[in-house]
């Protein structure tokens, strides 16, 4: 009767660690899903509608060097496509962290890794840390323009201003 009893409570304890294994990688694909579905619709509106730029913004684009106009265009559309998918990525951010320190199964711990070193790539901090090393003054003059307030290629508005 007490190797019953005691393999009725193990098999009680590990039937819901199975199963809370379980709905962690469910929770973990669900918030990604919608994340991927949020990247992508950002991705969509970044290149649907070409930008056009005003005069006075190409002007102001063309009173710095084409090196930093550049490194800031590429910034720039990174950080307005980071914004556009803000709510979902810190969704995303919040159960990554919530899953750090529980028992998972190999395939969603592998998942969860994945994830992390896609969309915390060191690339995203090398932006930052070069946008951040750009003048001052010249960031907080472009950063108003009012063509970069959405998502938007960089490409084809360095095209426009003629930097390759």
């Amino acid at each position: 009767m007490k190797s019953v009893l005691t393999l009725l409570f193990t098999g009680f304890l590990v039937v819901p660690a199975v199963e809370a294994s379980e709905a962690a990688h469910d929770y973990l694909t669900e918030i990604l899903d919608r994340y991927e579905a949020a990247h992508q619709h950002c991705e969509e509106a970044q290149y649907a509608e070409p930008v056009i730029l005003s005069n006075a913004s190409r002007q102001k684009l063309n009173e710095y060097p084409s090196d930093d106009v550049s490194l800031f265009l590429m910034a720039k559309s990174g950080k307005a496509l980071d914004d556009c998918t803000q709510p979902s990525f810190g969704e995303l951010a919040i159960a990554l962290h919530e899953l750090a320190h529980a028992d998972l199964q190999r395939e969603t711990r592998q998942l969860r890794e994945e994830v992390i070193e896609q969309v915390f790539s060191p690339i995203r901090w090398n932006f930052e840390s070069r946008y951040q090393g750009l003048p001052g003054e010249m960031r907080r003059a472009l950063e108003s323009l009012p063509e970069l307030q959405s998502p938007f290629d960089s490409l084809q508005v360095r095209e426009q201003l003629g930097i390759k």
